[in-house]
């Protein structure tokens, strides 16, 4: 399988390794084998009002300083992209900030952020489960999500351990995850295979049942996949990297490598476009992405 890692965060992103940086990610992704790399740090578009003081630092501009030291990366391909964030209804960024980056990935559920993303009355498992279904809704019916290249860690929530995570889906019927996961398939947006999140709630190589209910629902709306490690810090070499058992975990959540082929050709296209844009062609490069994601979209 062809493996590319499109959810990597370096210094630039405050809950990481401050000395996480592209030239280490990419060495240690050529050496084994990923023909593309993305990095996605954490980003706030500083238009949009509401950042919480986290998040307030960590606007788009700042992302170009990433620029440089990708460009002297040999052995793989480069994308630089963000994590974008959706709090509490409000989607943190505009088609300028979008124009910034070569692609947003956006999640709806850092729900560990509580009183921020997760609202303050979301206080029961029941409540907590009906956010996550239809947060993720409304990011798949947003009128931005034309410029959002998938969804990270979706209807995952951030920070739970794993009887929260059962407790949660136990409120999640099997309607709601194949209507929202039918308009997921819809709008276009690649979902995230997370391996960190996966992993996390994994047991002798078998996803949680619970979670993996969410995987098969995608998968029979017809959505398409992504691959992203979610990494804060370089691996050392010699110690493990689950990120390189996602053909395990694809398996056990019953996809095949076909089903992420449309998010690898769009990541492809996005390179073209990053080659091609210059100061002047951030909005046309950003508009192109947005085209090339609709046409797929159209033609599934």
């Amino acid at each position: 399988m062809k493996l590319y890692d499109l959810h990597v965060h370096t210094g630039l992103s405050s809950c990481a390794d401050p000395g996480a940086n592209i030239t280490d990610y990419c060495a240690a992704a050529a050496e084994n084998g990923l023909e593309i790399i993305g990095f996605a740090d954490h980003a706030w578009d500083k238009a949009i009002a509401g950042a919480s003081p986290w998040y307030a630092p960590q606007d788009y501009e700042r992302l170009s300083a990433r620029k440089a030291e990708a460009e002297a990366v040999t052995g793989i391909k480069v994308l630089l992209g963000a994590e974008a964030e959706m709090a509490a209804g409000v989607l943190a960024f505009t088609g300028h900030a979008a124009s910034l980056v070569d692609y947003i990935i956006c999640p709806h559920s850092h729900t560990h952020m509580k009183g921020f993303v997760l609202p303050s009355d979301c206080t029961t498992f029941e409540k907590h489960a009906d956010y996550l279904v239809k947060s993720f809704y409304s990011l798949c019916v947003h009128p931005l999500a034309k410029y959002i290249f998938g969804i990270a860690h979706p209807m995952y929530p951030v920070g739970v351990g794993e009887e929260e995570l059962e407790e949660i889906y136990s409120h999640i019927t099997d309607a709601q995850l194949e209507f929202i996961c039918a308009a997921a398939a819809k709008s276009g947006l690649a979902l995230e295979l997370n391996t960190s999140s996966v992993s996390h709630h994994s047991c002798d190589g078998k996803p949680n049942p619970a979670y993996a209910r969410f995987f098969a629902a995608a998968k029979n709306a017809g959505c398409d996949f992504f691959l992203g490690s979610d990494k804060h810090e370089c691996i050392p070499a010699g110690e493990k990297d689950v990120f390189f058992d996602a053909p395990q975990m694809m398996e056990a959540l019953g996809l095949e490598e076909s089903d992420f082929q449309n998010a690898l050709e769009r990541a492809q296209a996005a390179l073209e476009a990053a080659d091609t844009k210059d100061e002047k062609g951030f909005a046309s490069a950003a508009l192109k992405r947005a085209q090339i994601r609709l046409r797929v979209a159209q033609q599934k």
